[in-house]
């Protein structure tokens, strides 16, 4: 009985993050006018979710950053990458799990525009205009 009942509360987490995720391009500016807004439809369901999908995806803010860092400066930017990666994943891990301690009670947000809500809202690559001034150099 209790199986069940922890499986049908992971499928309602994970099913209602992914509802409400918004999985359509947007450009940057809206983006950022996004993330400066205030969250008016802020549930406790939805922030147990991205608890749970941040714990489950922190990890992936290593290589992110590593990416990010070593297309802006190759070889010192993948070093770099990975020392502010590490503790982007320490953040998100920390993130997620005082998400779901809480029962998705927003105690206070760490999210902006550096650190996004999910890992996949993050820029993964710079902008091209900073690409082509190292490449001057």
């Amino acid at each position: 009985m209790k199986r069940n009942l922890l499986i049908i509360t992971i499928t309602i987490l994970l099913s209602t993050t992914l509802f409400t995720a918004d999985s359509s391009a947007i450009s940057t500016t809206t983006v950022t006018a996004l993330a400066t807004t205030t969250q008016t439809d802020n549930n406790n369901f939805y922030n147990m979710g991205r608890g749970v999908v941040n714990i489950g995806t922190c990890w992936l803010e290593l290589f992110r950053c590593m990416v990010y860092r070593n297309s802006e400066v190759p070889f010192w930017g993948f070093i770099a990458g990975a020392v502010e990666g590490s503790g982007f994943t320490g953040m998100r891990a920390f993130g997620g799990v005082t998400d779901f301690i809480f029962l998705g009670f927003d105690i206070g947000s760490i999210y902006n525009d550096k650190f996004q809500e999910f890992v996949w809202n993050s820029q993964w690559i710079p902008e091209s205009s900073l690409q082509n001034a190292q490449k001057t150099k």
